[in-house]
C-alpha cells in the first residue's frame, strides 16, 4: 500500500436529531408492552412503512406471531 495516504476511516456514524430519537424510543416502549398500535405508528415513523412488523421483529430478535 503506498505510503501517502493521510485519510482514514475512523467510524461511520451520523448524529441523530431529536425526533428520531424520541421516536426510536417509543418504538421500544411499544414493543416492550405489547402495543401493536405504537409500534406501527413508530415504525412508520422511522421509515419502516407497511413493513413494521418486519422491522420490529429485526429490532427484537423474535417472531411477529
Amino acid at each position: 500500500m503506498p505510503q501517502t495516504l493521510t485519510e482514514q476511516i475512523v467510524s461511520l456514524s451520523k448524529v441523530l436529531n431529536q425526533q428520531f430519537r424520541l421516536d426510536y424510543c417509543r418504538l421500544w416502549q411499544s414493543l416492550i408492552k405489547g402495543d401493536l398500535k405504537g409500534i406501527e405508528r413508530y415504525s412508520r415513523r422511522l421509515g419502516a412503512g407497511d413493513l413494521y412488523p418486519l422491522f420490529a421483529c429485526v429490532l427484537t430478535g423474535r417472531s411477529w406471531t
